[in-house]
């Protein structure tokens, strides 16, 4: 197996034909067609695939492109020296929880076990969360020197996090604004949020109401800070709990899952100082429910 980093926008094959200089036109044609081309975490076999500076493309022999396995309930939407950016289905795990199972299932398992299958040295470190119910954009590092830079300046270096729910209800007394609160981990677990000053530490959520019906709202979510459950708890507080969110108040659940979804994450990189923006669509599901 080997490894490509792409030094500038180009489409697949004409990359390959670059790198396969040796080779003809037609034999690397077949190598596109016989999946030997990983971009992605997936084999791509379409000729014009669309890659980006510093992209990763591993190379498979056509055994390996038979016996190598794949992501399942996660896709790469990035991945470059340092890091790689996923997006994780509801449902699933981000890192493994304490007291694991050993068939137990996380989204560091899957990537991990990515990673490895195509460099057994690799190593990935998770350094953010979603909640197991939340489902989108997830980031993490691929050496030690990318893991501490982003632990270190992770509020510098994150320049924006937006989400999309489905909410219960439509009569928001403004079509956008902010919510403030200070939220509070308690003892058992438990997660707080309070006007006042509870001794937890002070949360900010900008939101907008993107579109409704008689009994739900889309809205568009922004963290200013990151706390736990922050979106969840500050939907609650305003009276619209999220759909399928019965720890916080959902009366409802017609998507049978938590209607959180990450959509956007936007990051200076730790190492080259690119700001990078990684995106994955609003659920279809989401917006079938707002019609």
């Amino acid at each position: 197996m080997e490894k490509f980093y792409v030094n500038q926008e180009t489409e697949l094959l004409k990359y390959m034909q670059e790198v396969f200089s040796d080779k003809s036109r037609s034999a690397v044609k077949k190598m596109l067609q016989h999946g030997q081309f990983i971009v992605g975490g997936k084999p791509v076999t379409q000729f014009n695939y669309p890659l980006k500076k510093d992209q990763v493309v591993y190379v498979l022999s056509q055994k390996e492109s038979k016996q190598i396995d794949y992501l399942e309930s996660v896709s790469v939407i990035y991945e470059d020296r340092d890091l790689l950016a996923i997006e994780k289905e509801s449902g699933l795990l981000s890192v493994p929880s304490e007291n694991a199972a050993p068939d137990e299932d996380s989204a560091y398992i899957q990537v991990m076990g990515y990673v490895q299958s195509v460099d057994s040295r690799g190593e990935v470190f998770s350094v953010h969360r979603l909640d197991r119910n939340t489902s989108g954009v997830m980031l993490f590092a691929k050496n030690k020197r990318a893991e501490k830079i982003l632990q270190d300046r992770w509020s510098e270096l994150v320049l924006k996090r937006s989400y999309t729910a489905v909410v219960e209800g439509c009569d928001f007394p403004e079509e956008k604004g902010t919510h403030t609160s200070y939220i509070k981990e308690l003892d058992n677990y438990q997660v707080i949020s309070s006007p006042d000053d509870n001794g937890g530490k002070f949360a900010e959520t900008k939101y907008k109401k993107i579109k409704s019906n008689d009994l739900y709202s889309l809205v568009e979510a922004e963290l200013v800070t990151g706390r736990r459950n922050q979106i969840r708890l500050h939907m609650k507080d305003m009276g619209h709990p999220i759909s399928g969110d019965s720890k916080y108040g959902a009366a409802s659940n017609p998507l049978n899952r938590l209607a959180l979804h990450a959509v956007s994450l936007e990051i200076i990189h730790p190492i080259s100082q690119e700001e990078l923006i990684f995106e994955s669509k609003v659920p279809n599901s989401f917006i079938n429910l707002v019609k």
